[in-house]
């Protein structure tokens, strides 16, 4: 996970691989924050995709470093 914040747009729409690539972590990472209920999946109507909406992805960021020592940021 990356140590600054990620410029993400809160209203994007991002498939795993591009999740992954903005919170600095595999998208097999995503997935499996995604299975544990850690992030909400979406699915999209048009074409059954699975997608993480920006918003989530800001807030599971904000938790997931919200332990982290500033020292260490």
């Amino acid at each position: 996970m990356i140590g600054e914040r990620p410029t993400i747009d809160p209203r994007g729409r991002y498939s795993a691989a591009q999740a992954g690539e903005l919170l600095g972590v595999d998208k097999a990472t995503v997935n499996r924050w995604a299975r544990k209920g850690l992030l909400p999946r979406r699915i999209s109507k048009i074409n059954g995709r699975i997608r993480y909406i920006g918003a989530d992805l800001i807030k599971l960021w904000e938790w997931e470093t919200r332990f982290v020592p500033e020292c260490e940021q």
